[in-house]
């Protein structure tokens, strides 16, 4: 987006971060995908509608977007009392995700 910006090329881009937010900054940049805190408000509403008050996140390792989200997840449930019960960091593999999946539901 820096580089684009700065040679005034629009740019079509699958970001989900705030930082990236406001005409004025990035003023070629167009998203694919809303911003990370209009998909949580989202997901927010689904569990609130199915009595869901308490969550566990996965994302993988030294993952900028999931990192962003879970941020944003956790602002937002702190707003509405609802509980992160737990976040899990996975290094990309399905043993260990399989494992984790296996340990939520005990």
């Amino acid at each position: 987006a820096h580089v684009t910006r700065s040679h005034g090329v629009p740019m079509m881009a699958f970001a989900t971060s705030p930082a990236f937010e406001g005409n004025q900054k990035y003023p070629h940049l167009f998203r694919m995908l809303p911003v990370d805190s209009q998909s949580v408000s989202a997901v927010r509403r689904l569990m609130v509608h199915v009595g869901i008050s308490q969550a566990v996140i996965i994302t993988t390792t030294n993952d900028a977007w999931g990192a962003g989200l879970v941020s944003a997840f956790q602002a937002a449930c702190a707003e509405d009392c609802s509980v992160v019960s737990r976040t899990v960091d996975l290094s990309p593999g399905v043993a260990q995700l399989t494992e984790v999946l296996a340990d939520v539901h005990r």
